[in-house]
């Protein structure tokens, strides 16, 4: 089952609403961050600390409430300097992995969690 949950709010963070969220899923195994904007221009280095610091409460709180991976996962473009490809080909085949990667539940990692983190 895949379920989808939008913030729309990021300032104050929603801390409860995310940890009510959280709760409705008992057989939750991950959480995927996923947006369109480059790793570095979005807001997932504001957002990811959050939602773990959300997990660990919520586990804390309801030691019945379970995940298999407590660290949220990204998906979305990598890190870019520009704030776009400046080439239809490239931004289209970027949004394709994008999506694909997003989407892609058999997977074991993220497109970009190689270079960024030490988890494999």
């Amino acid at each position: 089952m895949l379920a989808i949950a939008r913030i729309e709010q990021l300032s104050p963070f929603p801390f409860k609403q995310i940890m009510n969220d959280l709760q409705t899923y008992p057989n939750l195994r991950d959480i995927i961050w996923a947006q369109e904007e480059h790793m570095n221009m979005g807001p997932w280095f504001y957002v990811s600390r959050r939602i773990e610091a959300s997990i660990k409460q919520l586990k804390k709180d309801n030691p019945k409430w379970n995940i298999e991976i407590p660290e949220v996962r990204y998906s979305g473009r990598d890190v870019y300097a520009a704030q776009s490809a400046g080439d239809l080909n490239l931004h289209l085949y970027q949004l394709d992995e994008f999506l694909v990667d997003a989407f892609n539940l058999d997977k074991k990692y993220n497109m970009h969690v190689q270079k960024y983190t030490d988890t494999l």
